[in-house]
């Protein structure tokens, strides 16, 4: 028995690649392409398909803001999130989604998606995996403060190097120092010099994940191990690689309350 698919990626090089990976599966017809929120919603209504391949983070839109679309359809399909970000911003929808590819993936990681897809219709659990998916878009209208969040931190921050412009993760970054007239962009793989101020850089980030707790320092709290607190009420922020940066008095009060202490 045959199974259609439809894939969303803002990105050509993506949609081809996982159009080109899904030829091995002779149980999977690919319908058509999206690369936006609104041609996506519409495509998928129109062709209801039994497997759906979603990017997360659109140009227009997000993933969820597709899902959000889907109100109102009696066949949902089975949702494979395809994403460029780590998995923590997206943890609590782990369960809804039958499964996550994390890009750049290989094509031994698809098929085993396809698979779990595949194995799903055949046993017809199509039924529950609807029903979780009209959890997750209940979930998705109900979360007010929280979703936005979520979208904002998944958002690529442009960052001017010389004459080009380069799209950077923010959630790769874990933290950000003056060094002079320069700022370093220290990140998971490597380190970056701009000639900036940390004021100018911290507007392009989510406030709620990026602090400034020195005028020499910013850090994405995301990234912080422990904070540590001194019988001098001297505070210390370890973050997960080791280093170990100081809360300046002025900034003190502000980055304990973004942390909720």
């Amino acid at each position: 028995m045959g199974y259609s698919a439809l894939i969303v990626d803002d990105e050509a090089l993506a949609r081809k690649r996982i159009s080109s990976l899904l030829e091995s599966w002779n149980q999977i017809e690919v319908l058509d392409h999206a690369n936006n929120a609104g041609d996506a919603i519409q495509k998928i209504v129109h062709f209801q398909p039994d497997i759906l391949f979603l990017d997360i983070q659109l140009k227009d839109l997000t993933g969820f803001d597709v899902l959000n679309g889907l109100k109102q359809m009696k066949n949902f399909p089975l949702i494979v999130f395809i994403t460029a970000f780590d998995e923590y911003a997206i943890k609590s929808y782990e369960v809804q989604a039958v499964d996550f590819l994390l890009k750049p993936f290989l094509k031994e990681r698809l098929d085993r998606s396809i698979q779990r897809c595949i194995t799903i219709l055949e046993k017809k659990e199509l039924i529950l995996s609807r029903e979780q998916l009209k959890d997750l878009i209940n979930n998705l209208s109900n979360s007010g403060s929280e979703y936005p969040t979520i979208h904002k931190s998944l958002k690529k921050v442009p960052i001017k190097i010389g004459t080009k412009t380069m799209l950077l993760k923010g959630n790769n970054i874990k933290y950000i120092l003056a060094s002079g007239s320069y700022a370093e962009l220290h990140m998971e793989d490597r380190m970056l010099a701009l000639r900036d101020s940390l004021s100018s850089l911290l507007k392009k980030f989510d406030k709620t994940k990026f602090i400034r707790i020195h005028r020499s320092t910013i850090i994405n709290s995301d990234h912080i191990q422990e904070v540590i607190t001194s019988s001098y009420y001297e505070i210390d922020v370890k973050m997960n690689d080791g280093e170990l940066f100081r809360v300046s008095k002025s900034y003190r009060k502000k980055f304990l309350g973004n942390l909720g202490m």
